[in-house]
């Protein structure tokens, strides 16, 4: 599987081009899944300065994406893991011989087929296939250079920017009082040294899914069975 980086912040200025007179604007995914790779690749493609036939344009907008990813691989829930919690329950609902309900060619990303196309393999793959199809992906396009793995975000809070000092929306604000559009505060935990790490973003994309958390309905005597 692929192996996290230890790389900073930093990094993220290498997706962008050197376009003259181009705003900057950073943008924060939260995931590395299937969404958040795919969200990745969408902003870093539209960095690209030159066109088919190979002339120049100029882009006023550039984009400095940064995924942050819990866990220590790309691919979301489709990562299975064989461990549980503490106490003896599973933590995600992936389980060991899952299969997909959808058949592959469907589920692929359009630019990027899965498999030969001869039809060798079947159309309906195992989480391991999907896992490695998401991996694969992210290699083809170079987007783990811009993901922060064993990252958990702790805080979003609106903030706004008028270029001399930011203003917070104050607690049980409907609304901030400001005269451009709000970014957004991001807190984070690195999970590798416990540190806590705050970036603010022009925009947030939220890409974790819906299986992070267990959803329990509450059902009438479910207390009675084990």
């Amino acid at each position: 599987s692929i192996r996290p980086t230890t790389r900073s912040l930093t990094i993220m200025s290498s997706s962008i081009n050197n376009v003259e007179g181009a705003t900057i604007k950073r943008i924060g995914i939260i995931g590395g899944g299937a969404a958040g790779l795919a969200t990745a690749r969408a902003f870093l493609r539209a960095n690209k300065n030159n066109d088919d036939d190979g002339t120049k344009q100029k882009k006023k907008v550039q984009f400095e994406v940064t995924v942050l990813e819990t866990r220590n691989s790309v691919g979301g829930i489709w990562k299975y893991d064989d461990d549980d919690n503490d106490d003896g329950k599973k933590s995600r609902p992936m389980y060991r011989n899952l299969r997909t309900n959808l058949p592959k060619e469907l589920m692929a990303f359009r630019e990027f087929p899965w498999g030969a196309g001869d039809g060798a393999e079947p159309s309906y793959v195992t989480h391991r296939q999907v896992h490695k199809y998401l991996e694969d992906y992210a290699t083809k396009f170079d987007l783990l250079k811009n993901i922060r793995f064993g990252c958990r975000v702790d805080h979003l809070k609106l903030v706004c920017d008028d270029r001399e000092h930011k203003h917070e929306a104050k607690e049980g604000a409907d609304e901030l009082d400001c005269d451009s559009w709000p970014q957004i505060s991001l807190k984070w935990t690195d999970n590798t040294d416990n540190q806590s790490h705050q970036r603010t973003f022009d925009n947030i994309c939220i890409c974790n899914g819906h299986y992070d958390l267990p959803s329990n309905p509450p059902l009438r005597g479910l207390e009675n069975f084990p």
